[in-house]
């Protein structure tokens, strides 16, 4: 658990800024969702 919390932390923290708008906003409408999910797990257990 710990090792995937970290693993999200690094993910968005390591994120390359090269990143152009449209692929951030595919990028979040493909990933934010499970992670934010995760993240309401987290606070809920």
């Amino acid at each position: 658990m710990v090792r995937m919390r970290n693993w999200i932390i690094d993910y968005f923290i390591g994120e390359p800024e090269e990143v152009t708008l449209p692929q951030e906003l595919l990028f979040y409408l493909t990933q934010a969702m499970p992670v934010i999910i995760f993240i309401i797990i987290m606070i809920l257990v």
